[in-house]
């Protein structure tokens, strides 16, 4: 299939003016809703909003360098639910990826979504956002545009060299392009060339060349990706170093609730038979004179690690929404990049690649 790309001409304000063309599929008919980062009444923090209307559109920010939550698993929800429509679902990269693994899991299903995304500059922290905000209301325009702004995004997306989509029915362009005049749009699929055709884009006149910037961002991310690899690695393999680090954990789970791919509908950390017996908690304390209660908590990060190492996906909300500010992203991207090379698996790398926990291989005669 060719893939189509054109130009959109953004007028100095390009979540604005995509926030219309992505209206103009409502207008058409050709999808019945598109969630994508919005505001809504009382918070200028972007959110998954479902839009039904094109007018109400002007409240959308498709390009939003913040993410309340992660909205991949608002867009699971649509596709677990919706059978008979097509939404449109704008998601940040790792969000795809969250996404297709929850279809593998049979959490939700692509069917009846048109998924679009876009080569990401990263996100900001959601309190650092609203604080630049306030003093910048064009924020997430000059975001775009400003490598000193992009530099300020969280820890996890300026190590994260996965910044261009995979599994999107469409792709937004924005690096090495002056994205205050145009960003590009390529259609991936054959949905995403049905789509763009309604946009009523501009096809370009020359072509145009993304690899140099593409490589320094790749190079740059992939530095700082090395780095934090590293000095978290030696964390993992020390057990009192580890310790330390959890150490300010309060057992409020946000964690596991801000992550996408944490599932389960009964979590077996959330079990009274996972918390410590209070006879073992006394026999701790009497060989000591101590024993932290609620106990248990480094074995709760050490179970979803488990449970999730070839699953992480890097969004770093896990270390978003943590109140003690434990780089709890960190440890799992570290643990997930080991686990996942071992397994040569790539979460969200493709719809049809199994999941390697759930593929077994029979040896003859066993």
């Amino acid at each position: 299939m060719d893939k189509s790309f054109a130009f959109l001409k953004t007028n100095n304000q390009p979540n604005r003016i995509l926030s219309r063309a992505l209206g103009k599929l409502l207008d058409k008919g050709l999808v019945s809703a598109v969630m994508a980062p919005g505001i809504t009444n009382g918070s200028d923090l972007p959110m998954p909003v479902l839009f039904t209307r094109d007018e109400a559109m002007e409240s959308c920010i498709p390009l939003a360098p913040a993410a309340g939550v992660s909205a991949a698993v608002q867009a699971a929800r649509i596709g677990r639910k919706v059978k008979d429509k097509r939404v449109a679902v704008v998601l940040k990269p790792c969000e795809v990826r969250g996404v297709i693994e929850l279809a593998k899991l049979n959490q939700t299903s692509l069917e009846s979504l048109a998924i679009i995304s876009m080569e990401c500059p990263g996100r900001m922290e959601n309190d650092a956002y609203l604080a630049k905000l306030s003093a910048s209301p064009d924020l997430p325009d000059l975001y775009l545009n400003d490598s000193s702004l992009q530099d300020q995004a969280s820890s996890t997306c300026l190590s994260c060299d996965a910044f261009e989509p995979q599994g999107a029915d469409i792709t937004i362009h924005l690096f090495g392009l002056p994205v205050m005049e145009h960003i590009g749009i390529s259609g991936m699929t054959a949905i995403g060339n049905e789509l763009i055709e309604a946009m009523d884009l501009e096809k370009p006149g020359a072509a145009y060349d993304q690899r140099e910037a593409m490589a320094r961002l790749r190079e740059k991310r992939g530095r700082a990706k090395e780095e934090l690899f590293q000095k978290t690695g030696e964390i993992l393999k020390n057990p009192d170093q580890y310790l330390e680090v959890l150490g300010n954990c309060l057992g409020c789970f946000n964690c596991r609730t801000a992550c996408p791919l944490c599932y389960c509908r009964e979590c077996v950390c959330a079990r009274e038979s996972f918390d410590r017996d209070l006879d073992d908690v006394s026999n701790r304390a009497k060989k000591t004179g101590q024993a932290r209660m609620p106990a248990g908590l480094s074995m709760f990060h050490m179970t979803r690690m488990v449970h999730m190492s070839h699953a992480c996906v890097g969004c770093g909300q896990c270390s978003s929404y943590c109140p003690s500010k434990i780089p709890v992203a960190d440890l799992f991207r570290t643990m997930g990049q080991q686990v996942q090379n071992t397994l040569d698996y790539s979460p969200g790398r493709d719809p049809e690649e199994p999941i390697p926990y759930l593929r077994f291989k029979t040896e003859a005669g066993s």
